[in-house]
C-alpha cells in the first residue's frame, strides 16, 4: 500500500512540474508577443507608404466617393492610400 501512495505522489509531482513548466513557457511566449507588438507600434511610421497618392486625389475616384479600380465600387476614405493610384493632373 505504501508503494502505491509513493507512486501516486511521484506521478502527481511529475504532472505538477509539467504544468508549471507549460505555464512558464506560455508566459514567456505572451511577453515576447507583447514586446514584438510594442516594437511594431513604435516603428510603424519608419517606412513611408508605397502609394503614389491619397484616394481623394486618385484618377479612379468618382464624385460619389467610389473607387472604380477593380471594376466594382469600393467605399474609400479620403485619407487612405491608393495602392494602384494614378494621380489626377
Amino acid at each position: 500500500m505504501k508503494d502505491i501512495f509513493a507512486l501516486m505522489g511521484v506521478i502527481f509531482t511529475f504532472i505538477l512540474c509539467e504544468f508549471l513548466i507549460g505555464m512558464f513557457i506560455i508566459f514567456i511566449q505572451e511577453k515576447i508577443r507583447i514586446l514584438r507588438r510594442r516594437y511594431q507600434y513604435k516603428h510603424r511610421f519608419d517606412k513611408p507608404p508605397v502609394a503614389k497618392c491619397y484616394c481623394k486625389d486618385c484618377e479612379y475616384r468618382s464624385k460619389y466617393e467610389e473607387c472604380h479600380i477593380l471594376g466594382g465600387t469600393l467605399k474609400v476614405a479620403d485619407n487612405w492610400f491608393c495602392w494602384r493610384a494614378k494621380p489626377r493632373e
